[in-house]
């Protein structure tokens, strides 16, 4: 019979003790994305009288409770039902003003939980460049924009909307952006892209990865410098 509820860090667990309170750490996360989701089982147990886990129970429901003043706070995914006497939290999004700390509380409206084992605490990290900060106060991260086809990008912190891939560039999310094949850029800062005088001394950047954010020239044929327009050493121009 389901007595109480105790939070637990292996799924498998069968057998709980509970002459003690857990020990868990005070912060479940910290530098978390706002807008982002806790990316790990986040766990709870359903247990009788003796600790046991009663798997049997797949009806017990938890609830995830916010405890803040952030306005902008907010916790998704806010009921979870027990699947073999297991609740897990995975997945739940969480937002709150970036750079602050946020509360949560996991509460039962039938079941035992001691406030020891329960009160759980979410730093949130500024967002980072790459992301947008929205008007819900989520980092919102650049990536395939409306129709799907190519991915958006944000090189500034001041942005307020991720912008199109260039023609010239490749995108991969994010600030992850480089020169396709025959064009120059003359920083991983910049997102205007050049045609290259010699599109072939231009090599660009792997179209299947992100390797050089500037792109490459043809230094084997000895190709160098702005536009990859200038010669090395022992060749000629």
């Amino acid at each position: 019979i389901p007595d109480r509820v105790v939070y637990i860090e292996d799924k498998n667990a069968r057998k709980v003790d509970i002459s003690h309170p857990s020990a868990h750490p005070k912060v479940l996360i910290n530098s978390m994305r706002s807008g982002g989701t806790i990316d790990f089982d986040f766990l709870y147990a359903i247990v009788d009288i003796y600790g046991q886990v009663v798997t049997t129970d797949s009806l017990s429901t938890l609830s995830l409770k916010l405890v803040s003043d952030d306005p902008s706070a907010k916790v998704t995914s806010l009921t979870q039902m027990a699947q073999s006497g297991i609740v897990n939290f995975r997945g739940t999004e969480i937002v709150a003003t970036p750079g602050t700390s946020i509360a949560i509380k996991v509460v039962s409206e039938t079941l035992k939980l001691s406030d020891q084992d329960t009160l759980w605490e979410i730093e949130t990290r500024q967002c980072v460049r790459g992301e947008i900060l929205t008007p819900t106060q989520e980092c919102l991260p650049c990536g395939l924009n409306m129709s799907g086809i190519y991915r958006d990008y944000s090189l500034s912190l001041q942005d307020t909307k991720c912008s199109t891939c260039p023609s010239g560039a490749y995108c991969w999310g994010g600030d992850q952006i480089g020169p396709k094949s025959g064009f120059w850029r003359i920083s991983q800062n910049s997102d205007e892209f050049i045609e290259c005088p010699n599109p072939d001394a231009c090599l660009g950047v792997d179209p299947y990865g992100y390797d050089d954010p500037r792109g490459k020239c043809d230094e084997e044929n000895g190709y160098t410098g702005q536009l990859c327009a200038t010669c090395l050493d022992d060749y000629a121009s």
